[in-house]
């Protein structure tokens, strides 16, 4: 499993769902020289590119122009300090408008959404419109599911809290931990631990420093991109784990607690991980139209 640690990525000044993430880490410090001749395959690619560049810039115009009939396009917030030309602001104003996939479970109907080893609560409790995970169960209706970007807020009472995604079954998912360290209570320092399991055995688990500080029963965010080999790993707003692997392509999300660890959630959602706008621009930097960013 190649990774990067969350020290690397505030380095860089990482930001979720920033252009990084559509080109390779390669990147990274480097810009790939342009070739010098470029084929006829080169050529037409680079024409339905700019065809789609053009539809692109059509779109966004369209969607910044105000009613009295001025301009209202507003400069895109530059990622890491790195100035963003014309064509990428455009880009990034395209209406990306609602995704494929999209649901939600605040578990106002309880469990009948999950299924674990057993039909029971397998030490599920459902408190004060909380929900507090126990032995691993996986949301059904996100079985079938490949590419999707997962979203839950919750805290952590006591230790860690931990969930899995890409889980065709309850024997082979990949899974992610928060753990507090020490009690937490006054905010200390945290850590992100990611491993898969496969046939029912957990790999080796990987651990990095959290860039912030996690405090015992205050409620945050976690916003999970799951797409293709990559898996990024946001919390309130800010990017602390890129990771990747080959083993599962498909399959659902779930959430346990492991012994001696207690923790809640108050709601869970999914949706579609590539809208309309990200996609264009990875066309757009396969094709050399915007060239990779500079760090």
């Amino acid at each position: 499993m190649r990774a990067r640690s969350s020290r690397v990525l505030r380095d860089v000044g990482y930001e979720m769902y920033s252009v990084e993430e559509n080109w390779d880490e390669r990147h990274i410090g480097e810009v790939p020289a342009a070739p010098k001749e470029r084929d006829k395959p080169r050529q037409a690619t680079h024409l339905g590119a700019a065809l789609i560049a053009s539809f692109a810039i059509g779109l966004a115009l369209f969607g910044t122009i105000g009613r009295n009939g001025t301009n209202t396009i507003d400069p895109v917030p530059n990622s890491g300090g790195r100035k963003t030309g014309f064509m990428e602001d455009l880009i990034n104003k395209i209406p990306s408008g609602p995704p494929a996939i999209a649901m939600k479970d605040t578990f106002s109907n309880g469990l009948s959404n999950w299924q674990g080893l057993s039909s029971g609560i397998s030490g599920w409790k459902l408190d004060g419109g909380l929900i507090h995970p126990g032995d691993l169960k996986i949301w059904k209706n996100s079985l079938a599911l490949s590419n999707y970007r997962l979203q839950f807020e919750g805290k952590i009472d006591r230790k860690g809290m931990s969930w899995a995604f890409r889980a065709p079954n309850l024997q082979n998912y990949y899974a992610t931990k928060i753990n507090l360290a020490g009690n937490g209570k006054n905010g200390s320092s945290a850590e992100i631990v990611r491993y898969f399991v496969q046939n029912g055995k957990a790999g080796t688990k990987e651990t990095l420093p959290l860039p912030m500080l996690v405090r015992a029963s205050e409620f945050f965010r976690v916003d999970v991109k799951i797409k293709d080999n990559r898996f990024t790993t946001s919390i309130d707003g800010r990017v602390v784990d890129i990771w990747q692997d080959d083993r599962f392509r498909n399959g659902g999300v779930g959430f346990f607690n492991e012994k001696g660890e207690l923790s809640a959630l108050k709601w869970v959602a999914l949706s579609e991980a590539d809208t309309f706008a990200e996609k264009m621009k990875s066309l757009l930097y396969l094709s050399y139209i915007i060239p990779p960013p500079v760090w």
